[in-house]
């Protein structure tokens, strides 16, 4: 159940970015339920590790790197939405003005 709150958040962080969004109150929120859900797992891990199950550790230990790797990219993909807002933006102000002859 984790894995699917975790995926969703992934999810709705997508296609917010794909919709120019990076920054904002629902990106924190939706990133902190990631980290919490990412806590919950690993912590999930451990415990069957100590009940003699250590594969079940290896096997979470393996799914949260290959959601940190997603994690970066996305992170990577709002790095790039924000420079490309800010050059935009720097664009706008230099355009030069009309004399109005």
């Amino acid at each position: 159940m984790i894995w699917l709150v975790i995926i969703v958040a992934i999810e709705i962080v997508v296609r917010m970015q794909d919709r120019d969004v990076s920054r904002g109150s629902v990106i924190t929120i939706l990133t902190r339920v990631k980290v919490l859900g990412y806590v919950l797992l690993l912590g999930l891990g451990v415990y069957w590790a100590s009940l003699g199950h250590v594969l079940y550790l290896w096997d979470t230990i393996l799914w949260v790197g290959g959601f940190v790797a997603i994690e970066m990219n996305l992170s990577e993909w709002r790095d790039e939405l924000d420079d490309s807002a800010n050059s935009t933006k720097k664009a706008a102000l230099n355009v030069p003005r009309s004399n109005g002859l």
